[in-house]
Formats: C-alpha cells, structure tokens, sequence
C-alpha cells in the first residue's frame, strides 16, 4: 500500500527551498524538454518569469543534490513535484492534473524514478497540503529566524519549544510562548 502525500509535506518548504538556490546549467538536457512541456502542455498557463520552466530544469537537474541535502528519498521529491505542479497550475482554467503528470514524467525522463509515485491531487487535498505547507513554513522558519537572532539563551530557548510542544492542551497560548517570548524584548529570551 503506497503512502499518502500526506507523509511527505513536511518536506515541502524544505524541497522549495532547496530548489529555489540552485542554479539552471544554461547546457543542461532538460532546458529544452521543461520548455517544450510548458509551450506545448499548458498554452493557457501564464509564466512571464519563467518561474515553471526554471523550477522543472533546476529538479531535473539536480534531482539527487535536492534529496541528499533534505536528507530525503525519492519518494517524498516525487510527492513534492506532484503537489508543485498542481500549486502552479492552479491558476490556469481548467486542467487535468493526472494527464498533466503523465505528460510531464514522459517528457521529463532524468524524473522517471517518479513514474510509480504519480497520484493526483484534487482541490480538497491541495488545500489541505497548502495550509499544512503553510503551517510547516512558518514554524521552522520562525524558529530558524528567532533561533539565530538569540545570544546566549540558545539552550533555554529550545527546551521552551520543546515544552510548548509536549503540551497537550490546544487551549493554552504556550504553544507560541516562546517564540512570542524571543520578541519580547524584556524577557528571558530576549535578542
């Protein structure tokens, strides 16, 4: 039984982010390939920054990089792309995502690996992986940012996140105590 997408989106931000720092080899194989499946598959999707021919060149050429820097496998990249596709698209008319993923795994063929892992994703399912992406951004990069700022009240910090978190009651605001705390200027974490 092949697991959900639903196990990987905690990798999302992560993918993104990695893709979005690698650089496009201008002799790479796939430029022309990721450009004919937009000129050719979505006509009606508007990409004056290139941004779905840039991403599709930069994952198929640096697929393996992407998923040791994750610490990663293929499975949860493959997932990613599925839901990078759809979150793209999503602006265009009307599309099939299942056709679209086929027409793209059978063009893009350095991502063949991804071939088994080419469910579909419908609206109900890319809102939901939209606002847990969302929610997974924003905590780690909120810790990241807040965590980086503090001097020497790195370790108390830590154990207040790991404390919020162990806490079960979904009523108390200490679930966002500390990082609320590191932005208060006069607390015990102050930056």
């Amino acid at each position: 039984m092949e697991e959900s997408i639903f196990t990987y989106v905690n990798k999302f931000p992560e993918f993104n982010t990695i893709i979005s720092g690698k650089e496009i080899n201008s002799r790479g194989s796939d430029n022309g390939k990721c450009k004919s499946f937009k000129d050719v598959e979505l006509i009606a999707y508007s990409d004056p920054n290139n941004s779905f021919t840039d991403t599709c060149k930069k994952i198929a050429e640096h697929h393996q990089e992407i998923i040791n820097k994750a610490k990663s496998s293929q499975i949860a990249l493959c997932k990613y792309i599925n839901y990078w596709i759809y979150d793209t698209l999503q602006s265009m008319p009307e599309f099939s995502h299942n056709k679209l993923l086929n027409k793209f795994y059978e063009k893009i063929e350095k991502l063949d690996f991804c071939k088994p892992y080419r469910n579909s994703i419908d609206k109900r399912t890319y809102d939901e992986l939209k606002e847990l992406y969302n929610i997974i951004y924003h905590l780690t990069h909120g810790y990241v940012l807040v965590y980086h700022k503090l001097k020497g009240k790195k370790n108390k910090f830590v154990y207040r996140m790991h404390d919020s978190q162990d806490n079960s009651d979904m009523d108390d605001s200490r679930y966002t105590l500390a990082y609320q705390s590191s932005l208060d200027s006069e607390s015990e974490y102050s930056i």
